[in-house]
């Protein structure tokens, strides 16, 4: 099952965020500095809204560049085990890219835990690897929705909803560490 595949058979979403699909997007990098780190491991999930399924297509990417051990402390993946098992990361961010650009097209709100953080570390490393900037990135920008945790998860409020954005429960990650699910996620769409 791929996902660009998926996201064709889709639809052109409506405006209702509460009957739209979804597609969720989580990452886990080699650290927390854009400039140098890079994604290590991504989740996109895409959700039926009418029949409730969730796909879930899993990325697990070879950095070329080393892991930041508190980074690894974290999300529990070793230089060892990504440079073995972590596919191209040139093709894998290039799919994770045009699947989210694809979604956005229609009309499938992004939803993220973090998305701050996990669209813009995407952004740089699509601009890394692909050696150009990321064309249609420009409506998944911090100015166009709003971080639900600025200052961390314990203080995360919704301080303005983007159009068609939302609150959502959510469980999903890609760290393979037990860590704590978070009760609500923020829902960025263009």
């Amino acid at each position: 099952m791929d996902i660009l595949e998926e996201l064709e058979k889709i639809p052109k979403q409506p405006e209702d965020l509460s009957t739209c699909d979804l597609l969720g997007f989580d990452t886990e990098t080699t650290g927390l500095d854009y400039k140098k780190d890079s994604i290590i491991s991504a989740s996109l999930v895409l959700r039926d809204r009418q029949s409730g399924e969730d796909k879930v297509f899993n990325f697990l990417i070879n950095p070329n560049t080393p892991i930041d051990p508190k980074a690894s402390a974290v999300n529990g993946f070793t230089q060892e085990f990504v440079e073995k098992n972590g596919k191209n990361q040139k093709e894998e961010v290039e799919k994770i890219a045009e699947a989210i650009l694809l979604a956005q097209k229609k009309g499938i709100p992004l939803v993220a835990y973090n998305a701050k953080f996990d669209v813009k570390m995407l952004k740089r490393s699509a601009e890394k690897t692909l050696q150009k900037n990321s064309p249609g990135f420009s409506s998944l920008t911090p100015s166009s929705w709003t971080d639900t945790f600025p200052a961390g998860p314990e203080k995360g409020i919704l301080k303005a909803p983007c159009s068609g954005g939302g609150l959502l429960p959510g469980e999903a990650t890609t760290t393979p560490k037990s860590t704590p699910k978070p009760s609500w996620i923020f829902c960025a769409s263009s």
